[in-house]
């Protein structure tokens, strides 16, 4: 049998370099901007970040043209959440908790009968400050493989 060779298209080669190349540019300058922020960077004590973190979130909803305060979301909070099944109720519970830890004037009754457009904007504001606000839970993420194998 005779093994036919496999013919090279420059052009593609070509075209796979520079893709290379441009990435690694790219890498390269990330690294770099990575690197100066490190050498930049203080050395803060637990306490210091812990008290940093638990200040309110100010944030601007354009709907309705003012800003309101909200806080992150605890483990606590988020190992509630997750004992909640229906995705809806529990992004509902979410945002209350949130919009509730960073404004005490939040209250059960008012937030429960408020329009859904309005919560809607309420958490798209949030979510700009926060863009990685974990919408999947703890439970949902070991079972999508996230975090390590989830044992059977």
């Amino acid at each position: 049998m005779s093994k036919e060779k496999k013919k090279i298209d420059p052009v593609a080669l070509t075209a796979d370099f520079e893709a290379r190349k441009k990435a690694l540019e790219t890498f390269g300058e990330y690294a770099e901007a990575m690197l100066k922020k490190e050498s930049e960077s203080v050395t803060k004590t637990f306490m210091q970040i812990a008290e940093e973190t638990s200040k309110p979130i100010v944030t601007f909803v354009e709907e309705l043209g003012c800003n309101i305060s909200f806080r992150g979301l605890t483990v606590q909070d988020q190992l509630e959440l997750d004992a909640i099944e229906e995705d809806l109720k529990r992004g509902n519970e979410m945002l209350y908790r949130m919009w509730k830890n960073g404004d005490s004037s939040v209250n059960r009754k008012t937030f429960d009968n408020m329009n859904a457009d309005l919560k809607n904007a309420v958490l798209t504001a949030i979510l700009r400050k926060q863009p990685f606000l974990p919408l999947k839970l703890p439970s949902e993420l070991l079972q999508a493989g996230v975090g390590g194998e989830q044992s059977k």
